[in-house]
Parts: structure tokens; sequence; C-alpha cells
């Protein structure tokens, strides 16, 4: 294929769809761009959010790029690229999956990735590092560029703290540590320019290279022993101020260890309000319409009882 591909991986709540809504506005506007964005959970969120974009979006669900879901990623491409023959592909896997398996099954989908960008919170970098080990570490020792996020208001020291330890865990990377709204169209470009220089050595193939399909199951097993998430599909409508309260009870033990909770909503004024949290962060703004109200959570441990409680506001 023609087009170039351009991974961006990352944990849970790293902010990987806000960096490509702002690498999409930046760096490619008026270019042709496709998306396969992978989603931990039965229900796809982000996706209605990026297609605002302009971007043409792939969704795949329930699932992992690299295991479970290698058929409908090869599809996926095939489809994107017969329809809309895009200019650039944008590879989103789930916060879970490991980035060298998704660059392992880029390959062998016939594509030669230009680079593969991990976003890392420089807040949570060391906490998840510690917690989840391999799943986090992947994503960071296989990247071409990590870029930092949730800068702004974050302790400086911690910030640097944060960018060296990266850099000590991979060198062949660079780290971008720059708050995002001060990230020029300029800069992003060289920064993903100096990724492909540094992918494209790795691209040469190795002899006796051997790809085993099957050995990809035992990493999905793996992800969904360790993570686990819930979904449900809301009757109700919202407020700003009650997803609020949603986003507290999810910060207290009683609901489990969440790591991530996003979700689409109809609101009490009749529009849509999407929702997101990670440790430590809320965000809401306004939504596009869709057919339903959803919410997924993902953690570790979660309580479904409580989840159905703060979400429902109805005894589980």
């Amino acid at each position: 294929m023609a087009a170039q591909v351009v991974i961006i991986s990352g944990f849970l709540g790293a902010g990987k769809t806000t960096l490509i809504r702002r690498l999409a506005s930046l760096c490619w506007p008026g270019q042709k761009l496709a998306l396969v964005e992978n989603e931990f959970g039965e229900v796809g969120i982000d996706g209605a959010f990026l297609a605002q974009t302009g971007l043409a979006v792939r969704e795949l669900t329930s699932g992992c790029i690299c295991c479970s879901l290698a058929g409908d990623f090869t599809q996926a491409l095939c489809e994107l690229v017969s329809r809309f023959s895009p200019e650039i592909i944008l590879i989103e896997p789930s916060g879970v999956a490991k980035l060298s398996e998704v660059l392992r099954s880029a390959q062998d989908a016939g594509l030669e990735t230009a680079c593969a960008v991990t976003v890392c919170d420089a807040e949570l970098c060391r906490d998840y590092a510690e917690s989840f080990g391999e799943f986090y570490l992947d994503q960071v020792k296989n990247a071409d560029l990590m870029m930092l996020s949730h800068i702004a208001g974050a302790d400086r020291q911690r910030v640097s703290d944060c960018a060296q330890y990266l850099g000590a865990l991979n060198p062949h990377a660079d780290v971008l540590a720059v708050p995002w709204d001060l990230l020029d169209a300029e800069t992003l470009r060289q920064a993903l320019a100096g990724a492909a220089e540094k992918r494209k050595p790795l691209q040469i193939p190795q002899a006796g290279h051997v790809h085993e399909h099957h050995s990809h199951a035992h990493h999905h097993h793996e992800a969904g022993q360790t993570f686990v998430s819930w979904t449900c599909r809301p009757a109700d409508q919202y407020t700003r101020e009650r997803l609020l309260q949603i986003s507290a009870g999810l910060a207290s033990e009683n609901a489990g260890t969440v790591l991530r909770a996003k979700g689409i909503v109809r609101d009490m004024a009749g529009g849509w309000l999407e929702f997101d949290y990670i440790r430590g962060h809320t965000d809401i703004r306004p939504g596009s319409p869709q057919t339903d109200s959803a919410f997924c959570v993902i953690g570790v441990d979660l309580c479904e009882k409580r989840l159905i409680q703060l979400v429902t506001n109805q005894p589980a």
C-alpha cells in the first residue's frame, strides 16, 4: 500500500484520541486520512468524536488487533484503502495492546509503518509501569517517539523526571515534553519526521524471521485477565453536575480500580455530552448526536453493582 502508516499507541486514558485530532488538524489538513481504532470494550465511544475531524473511521471492538481481531484488522485496512484511497492511515490500538504485536500485525497485513508514537501520561507513567509491567513497558520500548500528555499544571520536576525515566527505558526514541496547546504544526511535523527516520532501519526484514500468529492469543488472554471492561447503554438524561458526581464515585474504592471511563450521553437540554475520566482528570464536553447513550469503564476488579448504581442512579 502506498499510504503512510502512523501508529498512535498509549495506555488507557493517555490522550491518543486528543492527539489524533490535533495531528489531523495541524499536520495533515486537506489530506485524505483513515483511522482504524481498536477499543477495549463492547462499545466504541471515540469513533464518533474522531469522525468530526473528517477522518474515515473503522472501529474494532471487543478484541485486540493482534489476536482475536487480526482478520478483522486486515479486512478493515483493505476496505479503507479500497473505499477511500487514503494518503495516511492511522492505527489507534487499544490502550492495553502491546505495541510490538501491533507492529507485527501491521507487517503481516502488508503495511510498512512510517513511525510508532506512544502517548505517556506525565503524572502516571511510573505508577502504571510499576503496576502493569509488560502492557505498559512494551508500548514505551517499541516507540519511535514518546509524547508526554497532561503536562499543563503538572509539577515541572515530575515532568522532567518522567521524561528522563522514559528516555532511559527507550534510548531509541525521542521524548517530546511540551504542553500540547503550545505544539504548533511545524514542531509536530518535525517530531514525526524524526520518528520516521528512527523507524526506517527497523523496517529491514530480519533473516529467518518467522511470525507465529498463534502467540498473539496468549497476549490477549493475559490482558483479559488483568483488565476488564463494563459497558452500559443508559436511558437516563444527564447534566454536567451528575457526570461530575459519577466521576467522584469512580474515584472511590467501592467501584474497584477504575483506570478509564468514557461515554456519550443525552443531556437534560436535549443535546449530547461526551465524558472522559482517568485517574485525577475529568473532561466533559458537548457531543454530536448519537443513536443512543453509552458508557464504558475499564479497570481492575471492577464492582459491577456499584457501577450500575453510579451510572443509572438506581439500585443494582
